[in-house]
């Protein structure tokens, strides 16, 4: 038995490919909690900005690096050899790697640490910064 569809699936204000953006969305979502063995109900607050992470940590777990999105990065130094360094450089171009013993990913009321992180800045027009785990760049 059949029967036609006669109602529009896509929800009201939804653009023609947000359909497809968040089936792939869930899909990434329930391969990274297959992945970590961390599996959590879908936030109620699961946004467009959760989505692009979730779909930044995959690749980080499969070792491979990712560029850090947007024009500016924040950088906290917490020695004052690492302040000196950077006041020591003279070129336009330098680089700066920072480990952090933890990569803590947020994603509603539920929280993953990845292990450890590292993020390689090099603030130059050509070389956009990258974070991945691990101690060892990959290339």
């Amino acid at each position: 038995m059949s029967t036609p569809i006669t109602a529009d699936i896509m929800p009201r204000g939804w653009e023609p490919d947000e359909i497809q953006l968040w089936a792939d969305a869930f899909e990434d979502l329930a391969q990274l909690q297959s992945r970590t063995g961390q599996f959590f109900p879908i936030p109620d607050d699961f946004t467009k900005a959760d989505v692009r992470q979730v779909k930044e940590i995959l690749p980080l777990l499969d070792g491979q690096k990712v560029v850090l999105r947007g024009d500016t990065v924040s950088v906290g130094l917490v020695s004052a050899e690492a302040l000196d360094q950077l006041a020591d450089t003279r070129s336009g171009m330098f680089r700066l790697t920072a480990g952090y013993e933890g990569m803590l990913f947020t994603l509603g009321q539920h929280q993953m640490d990845l292990g450890h992180a590292t993020a390689v800045l090099r603030l130059a027009r050509n070389f956009p910064a990258v974070r991945y785990l691990g101690s060892e760049r990959p290339e």
